[in-house]
């Protein structure tokens, strides 16, 4: 479905008195967002985004290490996704997110694993992006966060390296570790492979078992909002070339440009 409906679609599904599991991106704006909730909440529906990194088994076990603390405070974060992509096939794709694929196709996975997995909120945003291939309004993005607590999740993304990455480095106050696809490293010596299950299965089961078991689901909307805020704020960023505080965007938002 277009990212573009999926507000308009969530809501309407909502005041039917219907459950609701939407695909990433949430929407294609905060205040789609708080419609969204506002209008489940007000019906007593569950709403859970299709988040779906955070059901792979590896980030799964990434988690569970930060957890135990065995590397200590994560303290810095660097995320890579690159590749090659010249142009895609669902033009309506590109029509949805303004011709930015890396900020509301890749970017809100990037970021939601990232929060996920520290478990802290971001306060801070500066982002930078910009066109290399024409047929994108932009390809090229670095966002980089600062949460409440002062860890810094840096993400980058390209589409158009020819040399793929999809990786992650954290750095904790005693120890790193380094994850790349089911690759798991701490430090230099210990290095684990975890079994990839079916993320999709896994989210419908979630969904399927929290409506069944009257609580959250993992990737809730409440929670998946500050991956929101995130993407609004780069967006602000971008266009301001300055760092957005993100207490001050919904206020930003609404003064008159």
């Amino acid at each position: 479905m277009p990212n573009s409906l999926h507000e308009d679609v969530t809501v309407a599904a909502a005041e039917c008195g219907k459950h609701v599991l939407v695909e990433k991106p949430m929407a294609l704006s905060l205040a789609g967002c708080d419609r969204m909730l506002a209008a489940c909440e007000a019906r007593g529906v569950t709403l859970m985004v299709g988040q779906v990194l955070r059901f792979w088994e590896p980030h799964r076990k990434v988690r569970e290490i930060l957890d135990s603390g065995r590397i200590g405070r994560p303290r810095h974060l660097l995320r890579r996704r690159t590749g090659w992509q010249k142009e895609i096939r669902r033009d309506w794709y590109r029509k949805d997110t303004e011709g930015s694929m890396v900020l509301y196709s890749y970017a809100p996975h990037e970021v939601d694993i990232m929060l996920w997995w520290v478990r802290e909120r971001p306060a801070r945003v500066y982002a930078q992006g910009l066109k290399n291939n024409p047929y994108w309004n932009q390809d090229e993005l670095s966002v980089v966060v600062t949460t409440e607590q002062g860890t810094i999740l840096s993400l980058s993304q390209s589409l158009n390296s020819r040399t793929h990455q999809w990786d992650q480095l954290v750095i904790g106050s005693e120890e790193s570790l380094y994850v790349n696809g089911n690759e798991i490293r701490i430090g230099e010596k210990e290095a684990l492979t975890v079994e990839r299950k079916s993320g999709p299965a896994e989210e419908v089961r979630e969904f399927v078992n929290a409506i069944l078991e009257g609580r959250l689901p993992e990737a809730h909307g409440r929670d998946v909002r500050a991956t929101m805020e995130v993407l609004d704020a780069a967006e602000r960023s971008m266009r301001a070339n300055q760092a957005v505080e993100l207490g001050l965007v919904s206020a930003a938002r609404s003064a008159p440009e």
